[in-house]
């Protein structure tokens, strides 16, 4: 546990808290020092916190020159989920800290169902907070007020109201009488149930115009009175549906396929190099894990391959590893003989 130059110590681009509480724990400083070492990763010419910010902002306001340290590996993905569970475990975060936190995943690529996964949140939720990202000032900062007329809730049951990710003059219109009426996110959601019942009856008659577009096709093709023809008319409609996309659709939806793919190889390939740095030095290993991720979203049919290749490098390198620690053992025991 060295005790480190304060200035060598930078705040994690993970952490979310907007707001700090330092006189909680000023007056323990003051009295007995840092007693609680900061947890830190090493970066190339500093380190960086993964817990502490509190302690390393009140060091530097009560002038302290080092700080103690104690330094861990960990890559970016492992360092960003421990600065977010080990701040929950002290106190919640506000919702725009979880807003902006989710909205910055998501600019990196992150799907809502990965943010949720590794934020033990509900996809729903997250979407929720993001879409208070995408409305005016106003209601948003009725939504982050701890004692505003909003909440995360009311945006979560307008989430159908959201035309292509903007909200509609409907929605804005919604969240104007919730403001006037004072309405619970109960309330709200019984106000909304007859414009949500009108909206997916909408959203029916639009999918059964576009399926009799398509009943030509398939009752040239099959003659529907059994349960099985009723089978057979669906796989009609699904080749149909397929056959009309155009090659920029489907171009599109094989990239987003392979994307998904390349980060499931990316993930499992960073977990290889976690487990194996127990036994070697990954660094290299890691360097080449950020280089791939880096062309992930350009190229991800090459990222995939390259993350296949890695990763196989990976297993074969901790397996030398493995055997080469085993060989020293068993020569130690022999001369200790």
């Amino acid at each position: 546990m060295p005790d480190v130059d304060t200035d060598l110590v930078k705040p994690s681009p993970y952490q979310p808290r907007l707001d700090f509480d330092l006189e909680e724990l000023k007056g323990s400083i003051m009295k007995d020092g840092i007693l609680v070492p900061l947890t830190v990763r090493q970066k190339d010419d500093y380190y960086e916190l993964i817990d502490g910010e509190r302690r390393l902002r009140l060091a530097k306001e009560l002038g302290y020159k080092t700080v103690p340290l104690s330094i861990i590996e960990a890559d970016d993905e492992t360092a960003d989920r421990m600065v977010w569970k080990v701040n929950t475990l002290r106190k919640d975060y506000a919702p725009k800290e979880k807003a902006l936190h989710y909205q910055m995943h998501q600019k990196q690529g992150m799907s809502l169902r990965g943010i949720a996964r590794d934020h033990d949140d509900d996809t729903n939720n997250v979407l929720a907070f993001l879409n208070v990202l995408k409305l005016p000032q106003k209601y948003q900062d009725e939504v982050w007020d701890s004692n505003g007329r909003l909440s995360v809730a009311h945006i979560r049951e307008l989430e159908f109201q959201f035309e292509r990710g903007v909200a509609s003059a409907t929605l804005i219109s919604n969240l104007d009488i919730a403001l006037e009426r004072k309405l619970s996110s109960k309330e709200f959601r019984q106000f909304l149930h007859p414009q949500r019942a009108r909206t997916e009856a909408q959203r029916v008659e639009a999918a059964q115009k576009e399926a009799e577009k398509l009943v030509p096709a398939v009752e040239a093709t099959v003659k529907m009175e059994t349960p099985e023809d009723y089978v057979r008319a669906a796989e009609v409609l699904i080749k149909e549906a397929e056959r009309r996309k155009t090659p920029e659709e489907k171009a599109e939806e094989e990239r987003k396929e392979l994307i998904t793919q390349a980060r499931k190889s990316l993930s499992s390939t960073a977990n290889k190099i976690d487990r194996a740095s127990g036994v070697m030095d990954v660094s290299e290993f890691r360097e080449r894990l950020t280089r791939i991720e880096e062309t992930l979203e350009t190229d991800p049919g090459e990222a995939k391959a390259q993350l296949t290749a890695l990763g196989e490098e990976v297993t074969e390198a901790e397996k030398r590893a493995k055997a080469e620690a085993q060989a020293r053992r068993e020569d130690e025991k022999r001369r200790q003989k």
